[in-house]
C-alpha cells in the first residue's frame, strides 16, 4: 500500500508540475466545466511574495476560492461564497500571510457547484 500511495504521489507531483508556469488549469478529464468563469490569471507565478489572481465572470455569482496542498489540505480559504461582480475581478495573494512555503499548490476557486483548479508554484 504505501509503494502503491509513493507511486501515485511521484506520478502526481511531476504530471502537475511539468508546466510550473502556465495558468492553465490542472488537465483534469473529470474537471467540470464553469461556464460563467472565464480567463483565471495568476502572476507573477512563481510567488516569491505577492501575486495578483485575476478572473472573469459572465455574471455575478458568489465564489469560493480555496488554496490547497498536492496531497488535498486546505492550506486557506480566500473567499467563502464571496459574491463578485459581472466582469474582471481582481484579488491579491500574500505569501506570508497566508504561510505558503516553496512549493506547488492548487487554486481552487469554485461557482455555480463546480471547481476548475489552477498551479500556483510558490518560490
Amino acid at each position: 500500500m504505501k509503494k502503491i500511495l509513493t507511486t501515485s504521489l511521484l506520478c502526481l507531483f511531476f504530471g502537475v508540475s511539468a508546466v510550473l508556469s502556465h495558468n492553465n488549469p490542472v488537465d483534469n478529464p473529470k474537471e467540470q466545466t464553469l461556464p460563467i468563469l472565464g480567463e483565471v490569471v495568476i502572476y507573477p507565478n512563481p510567488i516569491t511574495d505577492n501575486a495578483t489572481v485575476t478572473f472573469t465572470l459572465s455574471k455575478t455569482e458568489p465564489v469560493t476560492i480555496e488554496i490547497y496542498s498536492l496531497i488535498g489540505q486546505k492550506i486557506a480559504t480566500i473567499a467563502k461564497n464571496e459574491v463578485f461582480n459581472t466582469g474582471t475581478n481582481t484579488i491579491t495573494l500574500n505569501k506570508e500571510q497566508l504561510k505558503l512555503t516553496s512549493s506547488l499548490y492548487l487554486l481552487s476557486i469554485t461557482c455555480e457547484g463546480k471547481t476548475k483548479n489552477y498551479k500556483l508554484f510558490v518560490r
